[in-house]
């Protein structure tokens, strides 16, 4: 059941982000998408107004900024059960070695 799980969703913008953002809206999860692009995130929100969704203009290649979105969906949802890391990034090593500069579109 996705009904009140608290979800976000990096790349929610558009493509694979926005289609997974429109299903669980529509299953009844609690949602913070997050992208750059502050008008398309709008968008979505208004697709489903009895939706429990948070919107969050940031980039995700700013660590402070994901800190920042993280905190505020805490703060409005009390917890985050899923995190789907779906923004367009390419790292050049593993994951587990926090290589965050190497995280941004151009490499």
């Amino acid at each position: 059941m996705l009904t009140n799980r608290v979800v976000i969703i990096t790349g929610a913008s558009s493509g694979i982000g926005a289609a997974t953002a429109k299903q669980l809206a529509a299953a009844g999860a609690k949602l913070t998408l997050i992208a750059r692009r502050q008008d398309r995130l709008e968008h979505l929100k208004q697709m489903f107004p009895d939706a429990d969704i948070l919107i969050q203009a940031v980039d995700v290649t700013d660590p402070q900024a994901m800190q920042q979105a993280v905190a505020a969906t805490i703060t409005r949802f009390g917890r985050v059960d899923v995190l789907f890391n779906n923004a367009r990034i390419m790292p050049t090593s593993r994951l587990d070695e926090q290589r965050i500069a190497e995280w941004g579109a151009d490499g």
